[in-house]
């Protein structure tokens, strides 16, 4: 494709994310919210409050784009979603390249619909993770070292800034650092771009924390917290349960059989980035589920981009293979004919299902957060303090809705029941309950409202209650 149809492409993908971003609003989830939280904080001059009750691990350039979304004030939680969406269009345009310096840009589109269109890249995007960026960022640096191999600068610059949204970043900028060095190609400047990250992380840990690997600790104790600290010896079994999750099993089924086919028959240097792509993220994987002891789905985000690219050459593969090579052409291009039969099948019986749960589940998220700010300016809990909830899980929308302090809004866990300030309650809806209402390691006693305690307001699934009453 030539470079202005690939741009005029592009731009066209940009403004379908932000039509689609003006049209469903979503909110950003916990972490991002702390993070628009802390990017306040240091927008206004004071260094984020990383060691607040509840709160996620840090990283330092998300904080930075969050201070910058934080300048237009309340609007800024809508911002970073924004942010995170055009990340996701940077992240398909990424798969596109890659597939295509690998192969041919017919495998680089159908590489870049698998990953469009997968559900839990969508709802990474809508509730502002930080994993899309970072994967957008990774992808484009495997695509530009797929173009030119030993490129250097570029895909390095794009590790660092990775390496400062998540840590498996550092994983792949060494492997790269190593790749360069077998070539010959290796420079002073790519060291630094290697080191830089972690420094810099461990220094903004170091200056806000007094610990400079304050992040590493706080995702093993946020881990054993919330009940997902997984052990060594289930880390594989992890490992292909999430990711056929985040790409569905039978793309991921398509992914080893290209895979497969890639290695035996074509072992020339083109393959070296998705390979590395896939096998980096899958070892960073693997090393924070056994040195951290979490591994979660979304850590998976970057060797998902890789699986996309080699399940789309499982299916058009074959058209390179020459046709005196019978053996292996007609029985691959039947079995992709299969394989694309079965998955149209497929996908018109089970694409109903997971769009409408993929829309109850946005509808839900609005219309919580709907019905939480209603409460918030309701005459008699505006100016109440504190006001508490039964888990952690809401208190950082509060902190970012009202600009308020930690300790203002804080989680029922250890709260007497009598305590001063207002009260919230998740339900009866179980989806209410079970997402905002409860968590791993939290007492479902706090989520039961105490009778004594007198009715302030409600709105949909949410009630206050406590004694700051309207005039009172």
């Amino acid at each position: 494709m030539s470079r202005p149809r690939e741009l005029a492409a592009g731009a066209a993908l940009a403004a379908a994310g932000v039509l689609g971003w003006a049209l469903v609003r979503t909110y950003p989830a916990f972490d991002s919210y702390f993070a628009l939280v802390w990017g306040r904080e240091l927008a206004h001059g004071h260094l984020p409050a990383y060691q607040v009750g509840g709160a996620p691990t840090p990283h330092p350039l998300w904080t930075l784009v969050a201070a910058l979304c934080s300048l237009l004030g309340r609007a800024g939680d809508r911002a970073l979603v924004l942010v995170a969406v055009l990340g996701l269009v940077a992240l398909v345009w990424g798969a596109a390249r890659l597939g295509a310096a690998a192969w041919d840009l017919p495998r680089g589109l159908l590489g870049a619909l698998f990953v469009g269109t997968s559900f839990a890249f969508g709802l990474y995007a809508a509730g502002a993770y930080v994993d899309v960026p970072f994967a957008a960022l990774v992808t484009w640096a495997a695509a530009l070292e797929q173009e030119r191999p030993r490129r250097g600068r570029a895909p390095m610059v794009l590790l660092a800034l990775a390496g400062l949204l998540r840590p498996e970043a550092w994983v792949l900028a060494v492997l790269y650092a190593l790749w360069l060095w077998r070539g010959g190609a290796l420079r002073a400047e790519h060291v630094t771009l290697v080191l830089a990250p972690p420094l810099l992380w461990g220094l903004s840990d170091l200056a806000i924390t007094g610990d400079p690997l304050y992040s590493l600790h706080r995702t093993s104790t946020v881990a054993e917290n919330v009940g997902q600290a997984t052990s060594a010896l289930r880390v594989p079994v992890r490992l292909v349960t999430e990711l056929s999750g985040t790409v569905r099993a039978p793309v991921l089924a398509l992914a080893v059989t290209g895979a497969a086919l890639a290695l035996v028959r074509d072992r020339s240097r083109r393959l070296a980035a998705p390979l590395a792509l896939g096998g980096a993220g899958l070892l960073a994987f693997v090393i924070a589920g056994v040195l951290a002891g979490t591994a979660e789905p979304r850590y998976l985000t970057v060797p998902a981009v890789a699986v996309c690219v080699f399940a789309a050459h499982a299916l058009l593969g074959w058209r390179e293979v020459p046709r005196r090579e019978r053996r292996l052409r007609a029985p691959w291009r039947g079995g992709a004919a299969a394989a694309i039969l079965a998955g149209f099948v497929g996908l018109v019986l089970t694409l109903p299902g997971s769009f409408e749960r993929m829309r109850d589940q946005l509808r839900f998220l609005r219309d919580s957060h709907d019905d939480l700010a209603g409460l918030l300016h309701t005459p008699g809990i505006a100016g109440c303090r504190p006001l508490t909830f039964p888990t952690y899980r809401l208190v950082p929308v509060v902190r970012w809705e009202l600009d308020l302090p930690d300790g203002a809004a804080r989680a029922a866990i250890g709260v007497p029941t009598g305590a001063p300030g207002v009260r919230f309650f998740l339900g009866p809806g179980p989806r209410a309950v079970q997402q905002l209402g409860q968590a791993t390691g939290t007492p479902p006693a706090t989520n039961i409202p105490d009778p004594a305690l007198p009715m302030i307001a409600r709105r949909g699934d949410i009630e206050a209650r406590g004694g700051c009453l309207p005039g009172g």
